[in-house]
């Protein structure tokens, strides 16, 4: 095996994997990721041309959320800075336009039985 997996197996339990996806983004609330507490962590990039934003909350405005700008604005959390909210859904909005963002979570995927070590 690799130094990668031998690392993902000592910190996480197992192996990880990349799940990169693009996702239409409409000018009323869309989800962008499902609540998954084996995701370590998340890239979310706005592609689209116009600006939008990005919440936890279903309730996600332009006005009240982390706005992206569009092509390039980024949002990312990851597991040892955001604790447990990296698990959690994400939702955004765009502002004037439907617009394509890119999306790339990276999943954990614990060996059968085994613990992360120093974890109950």
């Amino acid at each position: 095996m690799s130094l990668l997996h031998d690392l993902s197996v000592w910190l996480f339990g197992g192996t990880t994997k990349p799940v990169p996806g693009n996702i239409t983004v409409l000018t009323t609330a869309t989800r962008l990721l499902l609540r998954n507490p084996d995701r370590i962590s998340w890239t979310i990039q706005n592609r689209s041309a116009n600006f939008g934003a990005l919440d936890a909350s279903p309730d996600v405005t332009t006005a009240a959320g982390f706005r992206l700008n569009g092509p390039t604005g980024s949002a990312s959390k990851v597991w040892y800075v955001d604790g447990e909210s990296v698990g959690e859904e994400v939702w955004a909005i765009q502002d004037t336009a439907a617009g394509t963002w890119h999306v790339e979570e990276v999943i954990g995927y614990p060996e059968a039985g085994r613990k992360v070590p120093g974890f109950p």
